[in-house]
């Protein structure tokens, strides 16, 4: 199966949440620049910002994964 451009939610030990997009190379190729309140908030940001990677970046798809404290991947979802 072919790589895909990902989306990474992560959150840190002062209960702050972030967005990351990574390459299929495994780079970071954008980030939220900002702290969320919760893991929620910064999938909605990340929502809004894959409508504008859809088909540029990911034409196969975009997808979204949410990282453990500890950087695994607790949950993936197919966004539409």
């Amino acid at each position: 199966m072919q790589q895909q451009a990902r989306f990474q939610v992560y959150g840190n030990r002062h209960g702050q949440w972030f967005w990351r997009l990574k390459a299929a190379n495994g780079k970071t190729i954008a980030d939220g620049a900002e702290a969320y309140a919760s893991a929620s908030n910064a999938r909605r940001a990340v929502r809004r910002t894959s409508e504008i990677v859809r088909g540029v970046l990911a034409p196969n798809g975009v997808y979204l994964d949410t990282l453990s404290r500890g950087g695994k991947v607790v949950a993936t979802e197919k966004l539409p």
